[in-house]
């Protein structure tokens, strides 16, 4: 069939106009599928934020600042002992936190003070419970704990006002808060699947070794297995969701010496994904040093108590820090007597097993460290 060159060309802009418009619905459609595919909880959020902070500037008090932060923590737990398991748990949690400041970026409720009698009037109020799974709920909830917020805000700005009128001024001047540029950041939401008969097998093999150590009288085992996620809007414009996942391994085991003081010791493990928590190899051998260790402690022969010169110096900046650790001191004519009492850590009662070389400095947690070890490395030689 002849078609002339007017009809082709009457063809040809029909198709491609057909073809333009199919295009333009195609783009608008994806268009649509992105804008649903938007979180809904920071929507909701950054809403009723955006509403509650413009409504509140009507108040006589107004706030300078406010954001809303919503934790979810979806966790399973296997325990174990022994070899064997002893419970297990899938649990999810969501909370509020809420950030309201009435003042300025100066001088604000959270202003540290010190009140008549010590105390401050500034108090911080707790996390709360939150459904994220309903919107209208979300929203609820969100305008009810901003309205309580704010009106706690305000009784703790008063009363920091007043309490600085009376004070001194002080040398820092440095204000409670300070302003930023906003932030845009959003992840996909991580899911939580483990397997959960795996931990469980993980967790018998990994204490089944402490059943075959006479001197071992307790031990626990836990993995647990953790997806984080935050949603974050505030004032600023500021509008983040991050999903991270946490994978923790925590070990223990205790014994008891022969005059009745309990030694125990632990080891963590941390990782973002059960391969590199899993290391059996690097598990189990330290499972095994962690037994020897315990036996180690528990032979270890007490030490003497201490009797010799002190300057009252280092009673004085010590004395907090020997008491932590479980030290008690006795002064009697320019002398001191050092002794260990029962400590229910287990630690510090072998730490003192060993022959403690005096010092004139307050006990640190790498001293203890250091004499622990060394008190092995003897041990294990003899």
């Amino acid at each position: 069939m002849f078609v002339s060159t007017q009809e082709y060309y009457l063809l040809v802009k029909a198709f491609t106009t057909r073809f333009v418009l199919v295009s333009i619905s195609w783009v608008l459609l994806l268009a649509s599928l992105v804008v649903q595919a938007k979180d809904e909880v920071l929507d909701v959020m950054a809403i009723e934020l955006d509403r509650s902070f413009q409504a509140l500037q009507e108040q006589p008090k107004r706030p300078y600042f406010l954001s809303y932060e919503i934790t979810e923590d979806e966790v399973v737990v296997v325990n174990g002992s022994f070899g064997q398991i002893t419970a297990e748990s899938n649990a999810t949690e969501r909370v509020l936190d809420i950030d309201l400041r009435v003042g300025d970026y100066f001088v604000d409720n959270t202003h540290p003070v010190n009140a008549p009698g010590g105390d401050s009037p500034v108090n911080i109020d707790g996390w709360t419970n939150i459904p994220i799974d309903d919107v209208e709920a979300l929203r609820t909830v969100l305008w009810l704990q901003t309205d309580r917020r704010y009106k706690s805000a305000v009784t703790q700005l008063t009363q920091v006002q007043s309490i600085l009128q009376a004070q001194v001024e002080k040398d820092d001047q440095s204000g409670d808060f300070s302003q930023t540029r906003p932030e845009q950041y959003e992840e996909d939401e991580r899911e939580l699947d483990v397997n959960v008969d795996l931990l469980k097998q993980k967790i018998s093999f990994y204490t089944q070794h402490f059943s075959e150590a006479e001197h071992i009288r307790d031990n626990t085992a836990s993995i647990s297995a953790n997806i984080e996620t935050r949603w974050f809007v505030n004032s600023e414009r500021t509008r983040v969701k991050v999903s991270h996942p946490y994978f923790r391994l925590i070990i223990s085991a205790s014994t008891k010496a022969d005059d009745g003081m309990v030694l125990s010791k632990s080891v963590t493990y941390e990782a973002t994904n059960l391969e590199s928590l899993l290391q059996d190899a690097k598990i189990i051998a330290d499972v095994h040093q962690l037994i020897a260790n315990l036996k180690a402690l528990r032979e270890a022969p007490l030490v003497d108590p201490y009797t010799g010169q002190l300057f009252w110096s280092v009673v004085r900046q010590g004395c907090s820090s020997m008491k932590y650790w479980g030290i008690d001191w006795k002064v009697t004519d320019s002398k001191t007597t050092m002794t260990a009492r029962p400590f229910s850590n287990g630690l510090i009662n072998t730490y003192y097993r060993s022959q403690l070389p005096f010092t004139s400095t307050p006990l640190s947690s790498n001293m203890v460290t250091s004499h622990f070890l060394e008190l092995i490395s003897t041990t294990t030689k003899a």
